[in-house]
């Protein structure tokens, strides 16, 4: 615990910041666990989701923004046998990012597009068969919920 010393004597305390837990990938899904196998026939396959939450995925990694709900993630994809790339995206009227654990126990992020301005997407060019956990984060914010579409498809987001 650090502390300073104000004039007249006062000492301000500060306290420790508490660590947050990592987001768990292996807890159940607030939104849906989908188990899906190459040339799915809903392609893309939309999902409802709230993004948001008070866990900044900045301690993810560099290249990560947002904030999300770290306890469950929003969906769990479990993919098999894909013969083509696998792309997650997301839509929403503000800005959002991906946050994703892969089979292989990868953190990937991503944020804005070329083509889907503040929609982020994740392509896979050899999806890997095995759960993808996904979080949706809010980007403008962490105190407003974010209505946001996730899809998941084989074939490049059609913004």
């Amino acid at each position: 615990m650090a502390s300073a010393t104000l004039p007249f004597g006062l000492v301000l305390a500060q306290q420790p910041e508490s660590p947050l837990p990592p987001p768990n990938p292996e807890a159940p899904p607030y939104y849906k666990t989908l188990a899906l196998e190459g040339e799915f026939k809903t392609d893309p396959f939309p999902i409802g989701v709230v993004a948001g939450g008070h866990y900044s995925v900045s301690r993810m990694g560099r290249d990560c923004i947002g904030n999300i709900t770290a306890e469950r993630p929003d969906v769990t994809v479990e993919f098999r046998e894909g013969k083509r790339p696998l792309t997650l995206y997301a839509a929403a009227g503000s800005d959002t990012a991906l946050l994703v654990h892969t089979p292989g126990g990868q953190w990937l992020c991503a944020d804005d597009t070329t083509d889907g301005g503040m929609n982020p997407a994740l392509t896979f060019e050899r999806p890997e068969n095995g759960t993808y956990a996904v979080w949706v984060a809010s980007v403008d914010t962490s105190s407003r919920p974010v209505p946001a579409v996730l899809a998941i498809s084989e074939f490049p987001p059609s913004w």
